[in-house]
């Protein structure tokens, strides 16, 4: 089960104890970013640039703010 931290939503108990044989890891990729070097970011990333570059990856726009309106 891999869960997000960006959700908002804690983990349950549920999730620790009610599925035996099952394990909860921790993932962050600030901290992937922080142990590695140059060389492992670029061999990590370069599949995600590849994707970028080929117009597979996109992100829906919910709504455009003007710079202006910003405080």
């Amino acid at each position: 089960m891999l869960y997000g931290l960006l959700s908002g939503e804690p983990l349950t108990a549920a999730c620790f104890n009610d599925y035996p044989g099952k394990s909860i890891d921790m993932f962050r990729l600030r901290d992937i970013i922080h142990r590695s070097g140059n060389t492992t970011l670029t061999a990590l990333f370069a599949p995600v640039f590849e994707h970028l570059g080929a117009g597979r990856l996109h992100t829906q726009i919910a709504k455009r703010i003007p710079l202006q309106v910003l405080p």
